[in-house]
């Protein structure tokens, strides 16, 4: 036999058709997915130089069995629609798998949540959205529906992932929505310190008490309302000068008291003066009238720290 011609025994020469294949090119379609309008693909094998317009009649076309409600796997695409004189028709190997059924995709989509800093993680929430073909959580998949995060009790302020698990479905891929990586908000401290209340250190005589930042987690730093310290009291002011009908000032009737002399003045200090033209009485004290009008101001305090030694000062030479 050679080209499609066999010599038989008798010397009768038969004519056997050529094989042509329909090839079918390879489709991909994820599950719930109709079918496209049209598959593609080729014949192959022709002879003599035919073509498929030359040698075929009819109309080429590629179908499958699979339609949208096929679970995922693979399935063939089959060619037909053509007759040739000279040729038989035959489905390329390759077509029993030309169709592959790819699985859907679900989507874990997590319920925004939030807390504060240092206290545990609360019951976490989400729905598995994407069914297709009238599929439900119910019907199409199994496991149990859980939402979980990474972040702990110790967990520093700031956003953190909410991801779904649980489920298992044989048309089905899972995913994490893409707002999950963000889901859950950790804020502030858990002993968050009062509002902040700026004090005035206005008349204050010592520094404010330092604020230690040790071990404070990063972004919990709060300020601290600063006690005032008070002011100290004013001095006690000067001693009054003493009565005005006092023997000590009313010199009204005393001749020529400001006129006294140092000695007069010492000797009353003293209290050695005598009665006599002054008209002051023996032992009081005379002070010029002067000073009681304008009393001297009061001496200032004196610094005790610099005096290096009571002890070897030459004040007590």
């Amino acid at each position: 036999m050679s080209d499609g011609y066999a010599i038989g025994a008798s010397g009768i020469l038969t004519v056997t058709p050529a094989t042509l294949f329909y090839n079918a090119a390879s489709v991909s379609q994820a599950y719930g997915s109709a079918n496209p309008a049209t598959f593609g693909g080729t014949v192959t094998g022709f002879v003599n130089g035919d073509s498929l317009t030359s040698a075929t009649t009819g109309t080429l076309a590629f179908t499958s069995a699979a339609t949208a409600a096929s679970g995922t796997g693979s399935y063939a695409i089959d060619g037909s629609g053509l007759s040739a004189v000279n040729y038989t028709f035959v489905q390329a190997p390759a077509n029993a798998t030309a169709l592959t059924i790819t699985p859907a995709i679900l989507t874990y989509t997590a319920n925004l949540a939030s807390r504060t800093f240092g206290t545990d993680n609360p019951a976490f929430s989400g729905a598995v959205s994407g069914f297709v073909n009238g599929d439900s959580q119910s019907s199409a998949t199994t496991g149990t529906l859980v939402f979980s995060s990474s972040a702990t009790s110790t967990s520093p302020a700031g956003s953190y992932d909410i991801d779904g698990s649980g489920l298992n479905a044989a048309n089905y891929t899972f995913i994490q929505a893409p707002g999950n990586a963000t889901a859950l908000t950790i804020s502030g401290s858990a002993n968050a310190p009062p509002p902040i209340v700026l004090a005035s250190f206005t008349n204050s005589i010592q520094p404010p008490p330092l604020i230690s930042l040790a071990n404070t987690p990063l972004g919990q730093l709060s300020l601290i309302a600063l006690p005032v310290v008070p002011p100290p009291p004013p001095p006690p002011p000067p001693p009054a000068p003493p009565p005005v009908d006092s023997p000590l000032t009313d010199l009204s009737d005393t001749p020529n008291s400001s006129d006294q002399t140092t000695s007069e003045v010492a000797d009353s200090l003293d209290g050695g003066g005598s009665s006599g033209s002054s008209g002051s009485t023996h032992g009081s004290v005379v002070i010029p009238k002067i000073l009681v009008d304008n009393p001297p101001p009061p001496p200032p305090p004196t610094d005790v720290s610099a005096l290096s030694s009571f002890g070897n000062s030459s004040l007590w030479q």
